[in-house]
């Protein structure tokens, strides 16, 4: 993991990144504690063909992961000033905006924790779930970007990928 990312206590948070997953279930990034070290952070997770963006396991939102073997471009914008969960987080693939089912009530800052951040890997109590496949291009932003910045961010690196 990385020890240095750290974005507890945040309001505005952006991230994206491409992956490849070859079966339908992988850990793909974690900043998150387990609920018996008290929820806290964020993970996504692919899950029998579905992508998870949590903050608890009752603060989260899924997508049907697009297209098993091949890269995928995925993006999360969260602001947490704003009000209603399609407004605080939203959900990119291949640099456009979806529509993703939303659980919960998406929070007002990332909590702190003391978790490393991982990728490739979610660490569980039933044990670790890997992905199989690859990752590149992880760009992280401490605030919320436009439609368009994730758009162009996209549009920058898909050569690298498609």
């Amino acid at each position: 993991g990385i020890s240095t990312f750290n974005p507890h206590g945040l309001s505005n948070y952006s991230f994206s990144t491409w992956f490849k997953n070859d079966n339908d279930t992988g850990g793909l990034i974690s900043w998150y504690r387990t609920p018996e070290d008290g929820e806290n952070g964020f993970e996504l997770e692919l899950a029998s063909g579905v992508l998870y963006f949590a903050f608890t396991s009752s603060e989260y939102c899924t997508y049907p992961y697009p297209n098993t073997g091949e890269w995928v471009n995925f993006g999360i914008v969260y602001d947490g000033t704003l009000s209603g969960n399609s407004n605080k987080l939203k959900v990119f693939i291949n640099g456009i905006k979806v529509n993703p089912t939303y659980v919960g009530t998406i929070p007002n800052t990332i909590n702190a924790n003391t978790a490393t951040l991982d990728i490739g890997l979610i660490q569980t109590t039933l044990g670790d779930r890997f992905i199989n496949g690859g990752f590149g291009h992880l760009l992280t932003y401490t605030s919320s970007l436009s439609d368009l910045q994730i758009l162009q961010n996209y549009n920058a690196t898909k050569n690298n990928y498609l």
